[in-house]
């Protein structure tokens, strides 16, 4: 059974995955927007849990981030 999640919820959720995943992997947010492609704008909203991205904005950032796309959208441990 899946769970079904608010769109504030995975804002939240996807800024803490990011913020944290960046962090252990020593990347600044003007780094993942050069490896992404994004704007270092839209890296800060979506950091910031300011922007809900595309799914494929979401596919860009997990591979930058080596992790995947359910990573970055659960709940942070």
């Amino acid at each position: 059974m899946s769970t079904v999640i608010t769109d504030e919820q995975a804002k939240t959720w996807i800024a803490a995955n990011v913020t944290r995943l960046m962090k252990d992997r020593g990347l600044t947010q003007v780094d993942l927007a050069a490896i992404t492609g994004e704007q270092q704008m839209r890296i800060w909203r979506l950091a910031n849990g300011l922007h809900l991205p595309s799914s494929a904005v979401i596919k860009r950032v997990a591979e930058a981030l080596e992790t995947t796309v359910d990573d970055l959208m659960s709940e942070p441990s």
